[in-house]
């Protein structure tokens, strides 16, 4: 699955180490070969984590394998669609797990807007996102690639922790005095940006932004998001309210070159 950019590689070197679900121990168990591939970077790397897989899989053929299983979890997920689909007679079955099947412009539509709901309703309290305050940009930093694990796992967790520490201090707001303005702008963002109203529904896309959104554009070239003539609502909202949120609300455009680059990898049709 996708992990911030930054972050250290996070498969021990026995896939069968750590494997308290059985992804791994079960398929042993029966007789099966079990393998992982790594993404050759953190953060977004659906092209990559497909190319890699699809070489551990040329190997295993090379070890006498005669049918191949493939399976992946969210981003993982994706990179399953590709396989499959790019390369339908290579695989006997597959699992996309949780996956992000349905084409990265929705997932980023889904999550750009959280993360824009979210800065128009916070803009100018303590629980905005610190750093960077464009959503085309990520709000602060993250590790450079190919650090120790013991050095690049602490260098990750600070900005994370500055991403989260707002929102949390939001919810404890909310819990604290359940009638205050902190628990009517949780309603609000949850209710125009479509997500529950649980500190995890707020802190996954607001994350996934905040700390990627760099990466993201330098893969893809640019913005794949375009929500130039969208339109917010909100029963939450008076017509005033509802107004001003339209006009301060920020806008960004899709840039066509990163749209097909991130159709291209991967866009699932459905067909395989």
């Amino acid at each position: 699955g996708y992990r911030p950019p930054g972050c250290p590689t996070i498969i021990p070197d026995n896939p069968l180490a750590d494997d308290s679900v059985g992804f791994h121990r079960l398929p042993y168990r029966e007789g099966f070969l079990t393998g992982r591939s790594e993404y050759a970077k953190a953060g977004m790397g659906v092209q990559t984590g497909a190319e890699s897989t699809y070489r551990l899989k040329q190997l295993t053929d090379k070890l006498g394998s005669t049918r191949a299983y493939l399976m992946g979890a969210s981003m993982g997920g994706n990179i399953t669609m590709a396989l499959i689909e790019k390369h339908p007679q290579d695989f006997a079955g597959a699992i996309a797990w949780c996956g992000a099947v349905g084409g990265w412009e929705a997932e980023l539509a889904w999550t750009t807007d959280v993360r824009a709901v979210h800065g128009y309703f916070t803009r100018g309290t303590p629980y905005a996102l610190p750093g960077e305050q464009s959503i085309a940009k990520s709000a602060v930093g993250m590790p450079p690639e190919g650090l120790p694990k013991w050095v690049a796992l602490p260098l990750a967790l600070a900005p994370a922790k500055r991403v989260t520490d707002p929102v949390m201090a939001l919810f404890r707001a909310a819990r604290k005095n359940p009638a205050g303005e902190e628990a009517k702008l949780i309603e609000r963002i949850a209710s125009i940006a479509g997500i529950e109203r649980d500190p995890a529904s707020l802190l996954q896309p607001l994350s996934i932004m905040a700390l990627g959104m760099d990466d993201l554009n330098e893969v893809w070239g640019g913005s794949i998001y375009d929500n130039s003539a969208k339109v917010y609502s909100s029963p939450l909202l008076s017509v005033d309210e509802a107004k001003a949120l339209n006009a301060g609300i920020e806008r960004i455009k899709a840039d066509p070159s990163a749209v097909a680059r991130a159709r291209e990898w991967y866009q699932p049709t459905g067909h395989f």
